[in-house]
């Protein structure tokens, strides 16, 4: 049997949305069937079922006469109790969105740290839902887990937690290891970018473009987890750029802080570009670029955002809109229409690329001897081209900055007590 084959199920879908989309792009990154859609036009969710007790009943019937479904799929994020009762009711094993992802998060990892991530969001997700099954279990109400299976479930909280322990610990020593590799790169004159954006958005496709390297590219949601690093070349310093995972709407805090050592991959980064797709209508893309900046949190708001409008070649909507309503709301002053497939834009995003890494004000200062200049030096050599520091009485110290860091560096030098001499180019 072929893995596909494997992998491969037939689904019905329960929903109160119309919009099924999200849904069918999940299912088909995991090889999944929709066999058909049961929509129930309703405010908000039954709180014990999920469906009202009629359209349950009349699904039930349904499922009961077809062998044709695998799995039921709830468009939604359910409960613990929800999730039993529809499982006990439907005797069909049963997911939620949630769950479709964190199946395709499991078979697209590869890289020790994503693995971990991975394992830990997972565990997280199934806890609460095991917790309901063993308050069922006691009450003598059904025997198994996930579809009914026959195995005790008794002491699985305790070893998911005792698990959840240690993959902390050794995501802890995992990140403290890529901080020791970033500082290395950047006292070797690297500088870094961090291409983040909404799940499927192009970011792939651009990093190639920028590195002309093969990169793994695949029109499926959440194809790239693992932290890729690359070079570009053409530029005057040494530029890394790094592919990280997509973003999605509505994912809970637990999955975010789950992949918080990948993401500070993106925080930390000298220049972020958030990828932003343009071929679907005006307000899935407003709603997509909000859901992107609130994972960003207070990183977006900086001048190290660059604001990538992909795909302007099947763009649905009117790009010189999107640019206006972006700039508008929420202050993003860098903003790049391109299409990373044909290479329209590109230039001139590497343009703005280069002039935001170029170091072309000269400044020259005299700073007294002092731990605090010790430490200010050495943010000079990880941000800074340094030509020269002498040491005497005082620290004496000739350097190129980047006209963004010239402010800061400017409170830095009159905090410490020093005296500067700024030219710009």
């Amino acid at each position: 049997m072929t893995i596909e084959k494997a992998y491969s199920k037939n689904v019905c879908v329960i929903t109160l949305k119309e919009n099924v989309s999200e849904i069918q792009d999940l299912c088909d990154s995991l090889g999944y069937t929709i066999s058909f859609v049961t929509l129930q036009r309703r405010e908000k969710p039954d709180r014990s079922t999920f469906f009202g007790k009629g359209k349950l009943t009349s699904l039930k019937e349904i499922l009961e006469n077809s062998s044709n479904v695998d799995l039921v799929v709830v468009n939604d994020e359910i409960t613990p109790l929800q999730h039993y009762n529809l499982e006990t009711i439907l005797k069909r094993e049963c997911t939620d969105r949630l769950g479709l992802v964190l199946e395709i998060f499991a078979r697209n990892v590869h890289d020790r740290q994503a693995k971990l991530q991975v394992e830990k969001a997972t565990l997280l997700y199934n806890l609460p839902l095991i917790k309901e099954w063993v308050h069922r279990e006691k009450e003598n109400e059904h025997p198994g887990f996930m579809g009914g299976g026959e195995y005790s479930i008794r002491g699985y909280e305790n070893l998911i937690r005792s698990r959840l322990v240690k993959i902390e610990n050794e995501l802890e020593n995992l990140k403290n290891n890529i901080s020791r590799r970033s500082e290395r790169r950047r006292r070797r004159g690297f500088r870094l970018i961090g291409l983040c954006g909404y799940t499927n958005a192009g970011k792939s496709s651009l990093m190639k473009e920028l590195t002309s390297e093969d990169i793994f590219i695949d029109d499926k949601v959440f194809s790239t987890l693992d932290i890729t690093t690359r070079r570009i070349y053409g530029f005057d310093k040494g530029i890394l750029i790094s592919d990280t995972i997509g973003f999605m709407d509505g994912l809970p805090p637990y999955m975010i802080e789950s992949f918080q050592s990948t993401l500070e991959q993106i925080f930390t980064a000298d220049l972020i570009l958030l990828v932003i797709d343009v071929s679907e209508d005006f307000d899935t893309v407003m709603k997509k670029v909000n859901t992107s900046l609130q994972i960003l949190g207070p990183v977006a708001y900086t001048s190290r955002l660059m604001a990538i409008l992909n795909k302007t070649d099947i763009a649905v909507v009117d790009v010189k809109e999107i640019t206006s309503n972006i700039h508008t709301l929420y202050g993003i002053q860098s903003i790049t229409a391109i299409s990373a497939l044909k290479g329209d834009g590109l230039e001139e995003l590497k343009e703005k690329i280069s002039l935001f890494f170029r170091n072309d004000v000269f400044i020259h200062m005299v700073l007294p001897q002092s731990p605090s200049t010790e430490q200010f030096v050495s943010w000079l050599y990880d941000n800074t081209d340094i030509d020269a520091v002498h040491y005497d009485e005082s620290v004496k110290v000739s350097l190129m900055a980047r006209r963004k860091d010239v402010d800061r560096i400017e409170r830095e030098v009159v905090e410490i007590g020093g005296s500067l001499f700024v030219q710009s180019h």
